[in-house]
């Protein structure tokens, strides 16, 4: 297997190329939301979302939900919303929510326990999926450990 790799510009070529065409900024930047993430997050969205639901061709189905019928990479997610935030100099930026399926949604937490002891899941299942979503493991630590001396001077 090959493998390409291709250096992120720097920081100076980036903000200049961020000057010279901001539009193209915007709209890679909702390519990016509106396609890949909602994709890899298992919802539908389009360019005219929320609009587009006064329509019969909406991204809601007649329940309200957003969810792709397979889900995504965190499993069913029924809604996503988010903003979007504008930093120094204008590049978007943002922030989101998902509401992610899962056992306690519709049960009491007596049911839950319940569903447990009847063996239809298992509390290490809800502990392990916990720990990869919300994940905060550095991938190189060796990596980081080496630029952690210099890291504060580097950003300035």
């Amino acid at each position: 297997m090959q493998t390409a790799s291709i250096d992120f510009p720097e920081y100076d070529l980036r903000k200049a190329a961020t000057a010279r065409d901001p539009l193209a900024v915007i709209e890679g930047y909702k390519i990016e939301i509106l396609l890949r993430l909602a994709t890899v997050c298992g919802v539908r969205m389009c360019p005219d979302c929320p609009r587009c639901n006064s329509s019969v061709f909406g991204c809601q189905d007649k329940f309200g939900s957003n969810m792709r019928p397979g889900g995504g990479i965190f499993g069913g997610m029924t809604a996503f919303g988010g903003a979007t935030e504008h930093q120094g100099y204008g590049t978007p930026h943002f922030h989101a929510e998902g509401h992610i399926v899962c056992v306690y949604q519709f049960h009491t937490l007596a049911e839950v326990v319940q569903k447990m002891q009847e063996g239809k899941f298992a509390f290490e299942d809800v502990v392990r999926y916990q720990e990869w979503m919300h994940c905060e493991d550095v991938l190189d630590a060796e990596a980081r450990d080496d630029m952690m001396p210099t890291l504060e001077q580097e950003w300035h």
